[in-house]
C-alpha cells in the first residue's frame, strides 16, 4: 500500500452523530467520535465525502421490523452508505476496523432518526444487513470484472489493485469455491441465487398496494 493510502487510512476521523431533539446521540460511539469538531475528506475522490447532514425535522423515522428489517423500506439500502467512504479493502465487512463501521453507520444516522430506545436494535440490524449487501455487492463486482466490465465508481484504483491481491490468493479461492458448492447446494443443484434487494415487509407491501389502488382512482 502506498504512504498516501497508508496515511489517509490512519487519519480517517470518526464523524459526530448527528443529535435532534427526537433522537439523541448514542452512547455506543467512541469518545472520538462524539466530540470530533469536524469532518475531513478520506481522499480526493467526491464519492469519500462525507454527507451533510439532514435537518432533524427532515429526517424520516426508521422503526426495526423484529432484528432484520427496516422501516420505511428505502432504508434498507444500507450498503449506500458503506461504499460511499471506502478507502481500502476489506475481506468482509467483519473485518473492517471500528471506526470504520462508526463511520458507516454515522452515515445513516444523518439521514434518519429514531425512538432512543431502538438504538441498539438499528445498529445491529445496520451492521448485518451491511455485511451481507457488501458480500454480495463484491461478489457481483468479481463477476462483473471478469466479463470484462469497469469497475464500479466506488472502487478507485487502489481499492482495485488491493482486491486483485486479495482474490489472487488461495485462500481466497479455496474459500470462494467452498461458498458457490455450499449455494448451488442451497438451491438444489440448481446455481446460486443471489437476492440482494431483500425481503419486502408486509407494510411496505400494504403501503404500495393503497398507493396503486388511489391512483387507479383517480385516473378513472
Amino acid at each position: 500500500m502506498s504512504q498516501r493510502a497508508r496515511q489517509n487510512s490512519t487519519t480517517l476521523m470518526s464523524q459526530p452523530p448527528i443529535s435532534n431533539s427526537e433522537s439523541p446521540p448514542s452512547n455506543t460511539l467512541p469518545q472520538s467520535s462524539r466530540n470530533s469538531d469536524s469532518e475531513q475528506t478520506i481522499s480526493a475522490l467526491p464519492n469519500d465525502v462525507p454527507s451533510p447532514p439532514t435537518s432533524p425535522s427532515n429526517r424520516p423515522i426508521v422503526r426495526p421490523i423484529g432484528n432484520n428489517l427496516f422501516e420505511p423500506w428505502r432504508a434498507n439500502k444500507v450498503i449506500d452508505y458503506v461504499t460511499k467512504i471506502f478507502p481500502d479493502a476489506i475481506k468482509s465487512y467483519n473485518d473492517a476496523p471500528t471506526h470504520m463501521k462508526d463511520v458507516w453507520f454515522n452515515e445513516f444516522r444523518k439521514k434518519y432518526k429514531w425512538n432512543p430506545e431502538d438504538e441498539a436494535v438499528i445498529q445491529s440490524i445496520f451492521h448485518k444487513k451491511a455485511a451481507r449487501r457488501l458480500s454480495d455487492t463484491l461478489g457481483q463486482v468479481r463477476i462483473n470484472l471478469a466479463r470484462g466490465h469497469a469497475p464500479p465508481n466506488w472502487m478507485n484504483d487502489q481499492v482495485l489493485a488491493q482486491y486483485r491481491s486479495i482474490w489472487n490468493t488461495e485462500e481466497f479461492k479455496k474459500t470462494a469455491a467452498k461458498n458457490k458448492r455450499n449455494r448451488n447446494s442451497d438451491c438444489g443443484g440448481l446455481g446460486p441465487s443471489l437476492h440482494t434487494a431483500g425481503s419486502i415487509s408486509i407494510s411496505e407491501h400494504r403501503r404500495r398496494i393503497v398507493s396503486h389502488l388511489l391512483l387507479f382512482k383517480y385516473n378513472l
